[in-house]
């Protein structure tokens, strides 16, 4: 999360449910917030459709692939029931009592009585209703402290709005700019002119990129085909019936701006300025990856900006950074902590060096040829093949179920412990003197490590004055504050980390399924789903942590060389660590590999 100015907020105090909001919202659109904390993959709506498709598809097979198909979409069912429990407002838009109707064993209904019951749910969770009743909740408790209400808009506004379309650059950038800019906030019912910013309709867009002469080489018609012209021998582009030609001051800024002098216009259909760049740039990469198949060494780079016109609405032109490479959406190190991680565990792991270092080697290689690429089903299939490369297979070939059985424990073992040190990583980016002054009143040993000082001033009954003192300090970052009491209250309660880990594992579990399902589909009909992109950041987030926990663990201690030694410790001290939560055997939850005395203790080298 980001603490952003509210110097243009009035009445603060009627405000802070409000002001929560827009802070949570901000966060959930943000590329680099902790995967736990992002907007959901798919929306409700989206859950009922994935499911309708697979019982359709499951009609038409054999009983074994039926089965198979009915199994993934009793899976997201289950999904679906998790999401609207407790969901008041999507009651509110049902005249049908959804529990009931979907209160049934989809692997055993009649499918086509099960195809019926989707089909009722699916039109009885309208958007358009669903969205206002969403923004009706907000106006209603802008003035309260109900924030876990209030977050539940949030998720469920920002996954139906990403649904429809609206990518998650746009809700963020709009964010920013509406509540954090230099517009004026002063009434709860502003929320409805932000909404008209980011409600889903499709425009038709003109997206001026610069590209690489390759580019000018090609046949007009090879462009003409997809939607793209280029500048003619004037420098302008060809004008369409009903089209004003594109202001060529900003055309010849663009050309300045970069050493490509070709510039190309491609015409799309999008719901923002973001998506149209993307789905522009895809244009291009279809086109390159064409003209890869009869010259293997071309490329085609293009600006690191575009020129963005919604054509159909007044002609309004915006300057857009080129997307990004989704796999960079993680959290990093720096350059210097980078080094210094890679020469410690050049040192001493032993999975690159055991009976599994082509393995590691591969995975290693197959990972930094997913970052070489921008397209999202690439990577969802490189990903996957690094996560099933990376779990011990019986022969050949690998179950779904058993990848994700085993990359399970990994996950969990680790993940109260991530979202303390996401927190911490939050408050000092915020502000680190507030924390120093904390621990300061808290008065914990300076010898121990940040970590260790900052989990004693959440859980210790005796720190609850400089907890007390940074939560004043947050003044009115309501977000942080409403983090630092939710994580506080999760590690003082080791039975309620145990809910919340079989709950997150839950989650993890359906995730890992929908990744598997995009990669056949992928590979299987030629085509990833919608938002395989947001997929892309899950798949990347799940294999980088399960691959450091394996590293970690080869390097804490040499015997376990191979990733099937790591999995069977993940799988015996996850179900160890449960155990020691629910009958309250630890301090807290917030789980790490002990430190190991090695031979400096006994010879001092």
């Amino acid at each position: 999360m980001k603490y952003r100015k509210i110097a243009n907020w009035t009445n603060i105090d009627e405000m802070r449910g409000l002001l929560f909001f827009a802070q949570r919202l901000d966060e959930l659109s943000y590329p680099y917030s902790l995967d736990s904390y992002k907007s959901a993959t798919i929306s409700l709506r989206g859950l009922v459709f994935e499911a309708m498709e697979l019982v359709e598809e499951a009609q038409g097979l054999d009983d074994d692939k039926k089965n198979a198909a009915l199994s993934k979409a009793a899976k997201i069912l289950d999904e679906l029931k998790f999401r609207i429990s407790g969901n008041q407002i999507l009651r509110r838009c049902s005249t049908i009592d959804l529990d009931a109707l979907l209160n049934f064993d989809s692997k055993e209904h009649n499918t086509t009585d099960t195809l019926r019951r989707l089909t009722v749910t699916f039109s009885e969770i309208g958007d358009e209703h669903y969205i206002s009743e969403l923004v009706e909740e907000v106006i209603k408790l802008a003035a309260t402290n109900s924030k876990d209400q209030i977050d539940l808009c949030a998720r469920e506004l920002c996954s139906t709005l990403q649904l429809r379309g609206i990518s998650r650059d746009h809700i963020n950038s709009t964010v920013c700019d509406f509540f954090f800019g230099t517009r004026q906030i002063d009434d709860a019912l502003c929320i409805k002119d932000f909404c008209r910013l980011v409600y889903p309709h499709h425009h038709q867009f003109r997206v001026v990129l610069g590209v690489d002469s390759n580019i000018a080489a090609l046949d007009p018609t090879i462009l003409q085909r997809r939607g793209i012209d280029r500048t003619g021998e004037d420098g302008l582009f060809p004008v369409m019936p009903d089209e004003e030609p594109f202001n060529n001051e900003l055309l010849e800024k663009l050309r300045s701006d970069t050493d490509l002098d070709t510039l190309i216009l491609a015409r799309v259909q999008a719901a923002d300025y973001e998506s149209a760049v993307m789905r522009a740039k895809m244009k291009i990469e279809e086109v390159e990856n064409l003209f890869k198949l009869f010259n293997h060494k071309a490329s085609f780079p293009i600006t690191s900006y575009a020129l963005v016109e919604q054509a159909c609405c007044g002609g309004i032109v915006k300057s857009i950074d080129a997307p990004r490479n989704q796999m960079h959406y993680i959290r990093d190190m720096r350059q210097t902590k980078a080094s210094s991680v890679l020469k410690r565990f050049d040192d001493s792991i032993s999975l690159d060096t055991g009976a599994d270092s082509s393995r590691f080697n591969n995975i290693v290689n197959i990972h930094g040829m997913s970052l070489s690429s921008d397209n999202p089903d690439v990577q969802i299939v490189n990903l996957w093949t690094c996560l099933e490369t990376m779990t011990p297979s019986e022969g050949y070939s690998t179950n779904i179920s058993k990848v994700v059985d085993r990359v399970i424990p990994p996950l969990m073992l680790g993940y109260i412990n991530r979202l303390v040190v996401n927190l911490l990583f939050d408050i000092i980016r915020w502000d680190r003197n507030s924390l120093k002054s904390s621990l300061r009143i808290a008065g914990i040993d300076k010898r121990l490590d940040l970590r260790t000082r900052f989990i004693i001033l959440l859980v210790d009954k005796a720190s609850e004055p400089a907890l007390l003192n940074l939560l004043d300090r947050c003044r009115d970052f309501e977000l942080l504050k409403h983090r630092i009491k939710e994580i506080a209250e999760l590690l003082r309660s080791t039975k309620k980390s145990a809910r919340k880990i079989r709950a997150h594992e839950e989650m993890v579990r359906w995730q890992l399924h929908r990744i598997y399902r995009a990669r056949n589909r992928i590979v299987h009909a030629g085509s990833g789903p919608e938002y395989g992109r947001y997929l892309v950041e899950n798949a990347h987030d799940f294999f980088d942590s399960v691959l450091m926990f394996c590293m970690e663990l080869s390097s804490w201690k040499s015997g376990f060389s191979t990733f099937s030694s790591c999995f069977a410790y993940a799988e015996h001290r996850y179900r160890q660590y449960l155990v020691e939560l629910d009958e309250e055997q630890v301090t807290h939850a917030a789980w790490t590999l002990p430190k190991m005395k090695g031979r400096q203790y006994i010879l001092g080298y």
